[in-house]
């Protein structure tokens, strides 16, 4: 199964508040764009929450940028000259390529300009980087509360168990207790960070899986702050760029019961990113 055929030409994001920027589909190209001075060209697929991780970073920094829409069910054979291990993300600046999704976002912060996503002060840096150490404990617990009692890992299952439940919830206790320290609306106060923006994907994944299939939600765990920063996030323009529409992909996790579905069925830049306006 493949999601309706978008037309290979250059789109750019249409929210007047966001950065514009080109996403050509890997697909149609015979290898990778040619480097510009300046410019990053940023390899993702827009489903991705690694990838999106990036995408959003380098919104928020207000990078010039490409986006190359890498189809994951069927890679293009150039991709392993960018990725030798052909997964997104993967950026190239300048003739140089980037792997690995924090260590490009760290890349990012330090070497392009714009508004700085880690705190300058010592301590702030240090709460920033133990939530970010806490991030895989709050994926994973996520991960195994989506599949249920009868599902695979990245699947898509029914009838958590108290474990998955109790487990799931404990692991945000780091980010409830930062919120209640700081104040939000963020998670280390008043300045935006690679924390909010490493987890923002996947509790946006999280939090549709809760409400539209296991009958939970998260505005019910600690007193309601994890879903007033989520909503706080989702406000921002970049997130409105970067996220995928909830109906349509409400729609394709019914129809794979997957949240990894991208892995397998193609789906181009623009299927469930109607933002996303071809010129």
């Amino acid at each position: 199964m493949s999601a309706p055929c978008m037309p290979s030409r250059q789109v750019a994001a249409s929210a007047a508040t966001a950065p514009h920027f080109r996403v050509l589909e890997g697909s149609r190209l015979k290898g990778p764009p040619a480097s510009e001075p300046g410019l990053t060209t940023f390899y993702t697929h827009t489903l991705c929450p690694y990838a999106e991780r990036v995408w959003l970073t380098l919104l928020e920094k207000g990078a010039a940028f490409q986006l190359v829409q890498i189809d994951l069910s069927d890679k293009p054979r150039w991709y392993r000259t960018v990725n030798s291990s052909s997964l997104v993300p993967a950026i190239e600046y300048d003739g140089t390529f980037y792997t690995e999704s924090m260590d490009i976002c760290r890349w990012i912060d330090n070497n392009l300009e714009g508004p700085a996503l880690m705190p300058a002060n010592d301590n702030d840096r240090q709460q920033a980087e133990s939530l970010l150490r806490s991030k895989d404990s709050v994926i994973s617990a996520g991960l195994s509360l989506a599949s249920g009692s009868d599902s695979r890992s990245w699947g898509i299952g029914s009838r958590p168990t108290g474990a998955q439940r109790k487990g799931f919830e404990s692991s945000l206790q780091v980010l409830a207790a930062s919120l209640q320290q700081h104040g939000g609306p963020f998670l280390l106060g008043k300045q935006l960070t690679l924390a909010d923006l490493s987890l923002l994907p996947f509790m946006e994944r999280f939090d549709l899986v809760m409400r539209e299939f296991l009958g939970m939600r998260l505005e019910t765990m600690h007193s309601g702050s994890i879903q007033t920063w989520l909503e706080g996030m989702q406000e921002r323009p970049s997130c409105r760029t970067a996220s995928a529409d909830n109906s349509l992909l409400l729609e394709a996790y019914r129809t794979h019961h997957s949240l990894d579905f991208f892995d397998y069925q193609t789906y181009h830049a623009a299927s469930c990113h109607p933002q996303l306006a071809y010129q």
